[in-house]
């Protein structure tokens, strides 16, 4: 497999998935961002700036909150994927993961550069009074941005894949591959594995990372339930939709992982538009879609190491 590289030393991939359902009525939206978007159950600590429902709604959906968390993942992805200079202290390096580096006024600035609005000091503060809140909002959209909006925008466009395309092989790969892209060219995909990664400790973070699997669980169960109905396969005794969906998820996850901590790795040929993952979700399919034998997955393993137990 081959593997290429953008000029800043981030992932590229050859396909872009389709920004088209981006809201009509906020023009120049990050692609990002799904109609049906409700950040109030996700910011957490914004909320707490507003006594009422209506008031905290308002609030956490309005478009300069928006810019002000894309400004962030921003900057921590620029500093994520940053090559270290020859000037650079090794203390300078060691703060990058903790964000001790991003400032209120780095946010303020970077949504200026933007171009979309302005922000200020006052509007910034109206929203998070101290820097520890911000930041614990932005690990929790960054997990949202990631799951909700591009892993669930690209569940929902592969069903035609998965249900109508004559070559299923061909289907699962491009829809494996196309996965695997978006949510490494997402500028959340960085920050939202440091989120997923307090979750352990911090309620925000949990409660964050449980509703974004919850969003992300059910657009892919959709998906696998719909191409395995169009297709009229079944699943092997013993084993479910949902435990499908869970290992799947897994699996992606763990390449993805794989591909930050060890870019050298070659999960992807560009030019085929196949992933490590494609060949991985074909292998369980193999192994979980009953082929008419009525066979368990285990049963299925017994019998191919020549000792399958018979039934008294």
């Amino acid at each position: 497999m081959s593997r290429r590289t953008s000029a800043g030393g981030r992932h590229a991939c050859g396909w872009v998935y389709d920004r088209s359902m981006t809201s009509p009525s906020m023009d120049g939206l990050p692609a990002s961002v799904p109609l049906n978007r409700d950040l109030s159950t996700i910011l957490r600590r914004l909320v707490t700036r507003r006594r009422t429902r209506e008031a905290q709604h308002r609030l956490a959906n309005d478009r300069l909150t928006l810019e002000y968390l894309e400004a962030g993942l921003r900057l921590i992805a620029q500093q994520m994927t940053a090559q270290p200079t020859a000037d650079s202290s090794p203390e300078a390096d060691d703060r990058r993961p903790f964000f001790d580096w991003l400032s209120k006024t780095m946010v303020i600035d970077e949504v200026a550069r933007a171009g979309v609005l302005h922000g200020s000091d006052g509007s910034f503060r109206d929203r998070w009074e101290f820097r520890g809140d911000y930041i614990e909002d932005l690990l929790a959209y960054s997990l949202w941005s990631r799951h909700s909006a591009v892993t669930a925008r690209v569940a929902a466009e592969s069903l035609d894949l998965g249900t109508k395309a004559a070559d299923f092989v061909r289907a699962i790969h491009l829809a494996s591959y196309r996965s695997q892209c978006a949510a490494l060219e997402s500028s959340g995909f960085n920050v939202s594995i440091i989120g997923a990664a307090t979750a352990a400790c911090n309620d925000t973070a949990r409660e964050s990372t449980a509703e974004t699997y919850r969003v992300v669980t059910e657009s892919w169960h959709a998906l696998y339930d719909a191409t395995l109905k169009a297709r009229g396969l079944r699943l092997r005794p013993g084993i479910t939709l949902h435990e499908i969906t869970w290992l799947l998820t897994a699996v992606a996850e763990g390449l993805l992982l794989r591909q930050i901590g060890d870019p050298g790795i070659e999960l992807f040929d560009h030019d085929r538009q196949e992933s490590l993952l494609g060949k991985a979700v074909i292998a369980i399919i193999a192994a979980c879609v009953d082929s008419g034998d009525g066979l368990s997955v285990e049963d299925l393993v017994r019998n191919l190491s020549g000792h399958l137990e018979q039934e008294p």
